[in-house]
Order: C-alpha cells, then sequence, then structure tokens
C-alpha cells in the first residue's frame, strides 16, 4: 500500500494535462474513438501524445490553439 506522501493524482501533476481519450473528447466534444483517430492521423497537431501502453495524453492550452477542432467546445 502506497502511503499519502507518494500518492498523487495525476491532475496533481501539470493542471494543464488532460489524462485519458474520454477525457480528451469530453474537452474537446468529441467520442474517444473519434480522439484516438484524429491522434493516429496527426490532426491533432502535437497536441496530444501516448504514455505507456496507448494511455493518451493532451495539452489543454494545444488544444484551444486548434480552433476548428473545438467548435464545439461548451468550458
Amino acid at each position: 500500500m502506497r502511503n499519502a506522501a507518494t500518492a498523487t493524482k495525476k491532475t496533481d501533476l501539470d493542471p494543464d494535462l488532460i489524462w485519458g481519450a474520454a477525457d480528451i473528447g469530453a474537452f474537446i466534444g468529441r467520442t474517444a474513438s473519434q480522439v484516438y483517430y484524429l491522434h493516429e492521423n496527426g490532426l491533432l497537431c502535437g497536441a496530444t501524445f501516448k504514455i505507456g501502453r496507448g494511455r493518451l495524453v493532451a495539452s489543454r492550452a494545444k488544444l484551444r490553439a486548434l480552433p476548428e477542432l473545438l467548435a464545439s467546445e461548451t468550458t
């Protein structure tokens, strides 16, 4: 069991990062499948990257810089 000093939520590491395709999709108004498609085809212009076994991570700042992609964003 990890102690409280070493247990850190991923959101505490960097508030600019969004972890997981589902959360990225919620941010940009897309499904997780659509996020994977956009990432794999380079349409997210470096705003996303993979960690480990395919877990996607995205930068909120870089996603906001893609206005045509975020036309449906409601944040």
